[in-house]
């Protein structure tokens, strides 16, 4: 399978855990299409900050707050200004 499609399949799943309270089933597959991502596009890609992003609120859900405070400041410029 190709990397983005698996990349999309993650990010879908993980948003429908995110939505049911699975949040530790949604980290992990956030996790794995981050690095997906990372190896596909590298660090500074828009998808890529965006799953950081979404990582990030994730584990704001799981009261992980230092390392969603990370996430989402490094993912939040993709929402801020398109990722340039």
């Amino acid at each position: 399978m190709r990397i983005r499609k698996r990349c999309m399949r993650y990010a879908i799943l993980a948003s429908t855990l995110d939505g049911e309270g699975k949040w530790a089933e949604a980290e992990s597959l956030h996790r794995e299409g981050l690095a997906l991502w990372r190896k596909r596009a590298g660090n500074e890609d828009q998808q890529t900050l965006h799953t950081l992003h979404r990582l990030g609120l994730t584990l704001e859900s799981e009261g992980k707050w230092a390392e969603a405070e990370a996430c989402i400041a490094k993912g939040w410029p993709c929402g801020a200004n398109g990722g340039k």
